[in-house]
């Protein structure tokens, strides 16, 4: 998932137990509770806050289900990709005192900016959220500068001024779906599309790349199959239109359910319907295969979109 420089920062110095003074207890019972906790921490030792940590911090990038992937037409000098997607954190546990979290975009050459913050008032709570980011499939090459907009730095510390920190670079690839990098327009290595049954291209300017795949044949398919890198998501991209229908959805061979492309309403196009979860590292396979709804046989694949 691109992440790196994960570091903690502990106190290991600090007694949890101190001796304290006060009135004797006076009688059997009493001595005998003091010699009781005593001789306890003869054998448990002092406790400290040595047994403290930093609070984890992990994250991965998504996309958001149902909305619209944006790229500017080839060849007008700013080819930029651009999709909505958040970043879903899992903080913590605060384990040893509340403390507070925050996730700062960070841009080459630029100040970084803080998106989002929070609390944890309870120790011992931790902190799984979601945070709305742009994703782009332009990166570091910024009038042969460099013009990162892909990277966040997620950090957590507990009162104790141990803190956690992640960052996050996560840049997205378009497939689309003839195979091609939709910002190059050049074959993408370590991926694939395949496809069976007859499907054909057809043409229009609010696609990607002007074009799509279309098919009416019951069980056509399309799959990309790629070679992703750990906590790495796979998404379908299709067009929805009222004579659109329903497709199956398989990952690495099993089935994951189905998506339906009809809508009674306007025309949408782009839409982002369907993505895996986060991913092992290593070759998976997401196939589309046409169900040819009875009414509604027609759908059509745009492109397919790695992020992570």
């Amino acid at each position: 998932m691109g992440r790196v420089d994960q570091r903690s920062e502990r106190d290991r110095g600090i007694t949890l137990m101190r001796n304290a003074g006060g009135r004797a207890h006076h009688g059997w019972a009493g001595n005998t509770i003091i010699a009781a906790v005593a001789f306890a921490m003869l054998l448990a030792g002092p406790v400290t806050a040595a047994e403290a940590a930093a609070p984890d911090v992990d994250a991965h990038v998504e996309f958001v289900i149902g909305s619209a992937v944006e790229h500017e037409p080839p060849g007008i000098g700013w080819d930029v990709g651009r999709a909505q997607g958040k970043l879903v954190l899992d903080i913590g546990p605060f384990d040893t005192a509340p403390g507070s979290w925050s996730v700062e975009q960070v841009y080459a050459g630029f100040a970084p900016e803080e998106i989002a913050s929070g609390a944890v008032a309870v120790a011992g709570q931790g902190v799984e959220t979601e945070v709305a980011v742009a994703l782009t499939d332009y990166d570091d090459d910024f009038g042969g500068g460099s013009f990162k907009v892909t990277n966040w730095t997620i950090e957590a510390q507990n009162a104790l001024a141990e803190i956690g920190t992640l960052d996050v670079s996560a840049p997205i690839l378009i497939v689309q779906e003839d195979g091609t990098n939709a910002r190059f327009n050049i074959p993408e290595p370590g991926t694939t599309v395949t496809r069976s049954g007859p499907w054909s291209v057809s043409n229009y300017a609010g696609w990607l790349g002007g074009h799509t795949l279309k098919t009416g044949r019951r069980w056509a398919r399309i799959q990309l199959t790629a070679t992703v890198t750990e906590g790495q998501v796979i998404a379908v991209v299709m067009p929805m239109a009222e004579n659109r229908g329903r497709a199956r959805i398989k990952l690495d061979g099993v089935i994951q359910g189905a998506v339906d492309t009809y809508t009674a309403g306007p025309r949408r196009h782009r839409v982002v319907m369907w993505q895996t979860p986060p991913l092992s590292a290593g070759e998976h396979t997401v196939s589309v295969i046409n169900l040819a709804s009875p009414g509604h046989r027609r759908i059509d694949v745009d492109a397919f979109m790695i992020a992570g």
